[in-house]
């Protein structure tokens, strides 16, 4: 499990002994059951000052500097003082936003936060999800997930939250299928397929990158990974932004229930969820902390179905054009050729994107794009969500200069 350092989410040995006591069910069966989960009876109010400060409890990395970085720009400009607390545990921080100590905190994941409130009785609510950290498959003595031989060793940590996690991943990527309705609770009894008869060797989180000599292939937390020397670039795969284990374990906003939606509050949310703060994630932490939200407006998403839409109108002149997305490792360009009125090919230039994990979007998507005429409609590659995310956006603004 992940132990107490500036870089991970809340799975401390405490945090994760407290969710096994109270028997905390990690997955989200339905929406009625996550709203409940937030409805108090007998909350006392804490009514937040109608002011422009505004406090926040966090942990020091990445959680501070996203809040004293793009978020502190954005709320400066909007004549709002942030006020940022730093905490290096993880009772302080709720017990202060319960109390109206600090206005809300940024630390934790919703699994951690519903624990606390059970256990301690606190009206604490998320306000917005921002960051995970991915979780890694990294090479032992091979190379590839290919080169995985039939009854290979695999490193997986030895506690329920990581197991979990760790099965999830080698299930997206094919070499395992649990049992339906497994999901982040899972452990090695729920594997209900295992074509290559993997070996799994349970393993404390901490010593799993010691053991990678000794296995094939091993499943280690972002913090562990980092700590061993590892980026994100060395893993061979990780976790999808749109997986469950990502949606689950990513870190939130909080606040006293009734604040949710104070302006001060919101114009927080929104500077967390913003373009600059996106970019700022993906530059300074190089993909050992991904966001959790996609870019409304003029971000991606917007983009994409923009230029979906202009394709499919035929608006296109004929031609290439050369348009540039942002990646974990840095611009990927894009040529777009339109002929006919409609786009002909699409071609990834020269980029830094992880081999094996980027490069599969890189691989895949271009095809998908001529065929669908667009981005619209076009998935992103499980595993890829950033690179995929790169090619769209590029692709899109490519579509722009065809009007």
């Amino acid at each position: 499990m992940s132990k107490l350092t500036r870089r991970n989410f809340i799975t401390s040995a405490a945090a994760l002994a407290a969710l096994a006591a109270v028997g905390v069910n990690f997955a989200i069966a339905d929406e009625e059951k996550a709203e409940d989960a937030y409805k108090f009876d007998n909350a006392d109010e804490v009514t937040l000052a109608d002011d422009k400060k505004i406090t926040v409890g966090a942990s020091p990395t990445p959680h501070a500097e996203i809040l004293n970085g793009p978020v502190k720009e954005i709320l400066t400009e909007q004549g709002y003082e942030l006020v940022v607390t730093e905490f290096t545990d993880y009772i302080l921080p709720n017990t202060a936003t319960e109390q109206g100590e600090v206005d809300a905190n940024y630390f934790q994941h919703e699994p951690y936060l519903k624990s606390f409130n059970e256990e301690n009785g606190t009206h604490l609510v998320p306000v917005c999800a921002v960051h995970y950290e991915p979780f890694g498959i990294y090479p032992g003595n091979v190379a590839t997930l290919e080169e995985v031989s039939d009854g290979a060793k695999v490193a997986v940590p030895n506690d329920t939250t990581n197991e979990a996690r760790a099965l999830l991943l080698l299930e997206q990527e094919g070499l395992l299928k649990l049992k339906d309705g497994a999901g982040v609770t899972a452990t090695t009894n729920d594997i209900a397929e295992n074509p290559k008869n993997l070996e799994f060797v349970e393993l404390e989180a901490a010593n799993i990158p010691n053991a990678l000599p000794d296995v094939a292939i091993a499943c280690i937390n972002g913090n562990y990974a980092l700590d061993a020397g590892y980026t994100v670039e060395d893993a061979l795969a990780i976790e999808a932004a749109d997986g469950l284990a990502a949606k689950t374990y990513a870190n939130v906003l909080v606040v006293h229930a009734g604040n949710e939606e104070v302006a001060k509050i919101q114009a927080l949310k929104d500077a967390l969820l913003s373009e600059k703060t996106y970019n700022f994630i993906l530059d300074t932490f190089k993909g050992a902390v991904q966001p959790a939200f996609t870019i409304d407006g003029e971000g991606a998403e917007a983009e994409t179905a923009d230029g979906a839409d202009k394709a499919e109108a035929g608006a296109l002149k004929d031609g290439e054009y050369t348009a540039e997305g942002k990646g974990i490792g840095g611009k990927v360009p894009v040529t777009v050729t339109v002929k006919d009125g409609k786009i002909a090919e699409v071609t990834v230039g020269d980029n830094s994107e992880t081999q094996g994990i980027g490069s599969k979007a890189i691989e895949q998507l271009p095809a998908a794009i001529v065929e669908a005429g667009g981005t619209e409609g076009v998935d992103a590659v499980s595993g890829a969500t950033v690179t995929s995310k790169a090619i769209f956006t590029a692709v899109d603004e490519a579509l722009e200069q065809a009007k």
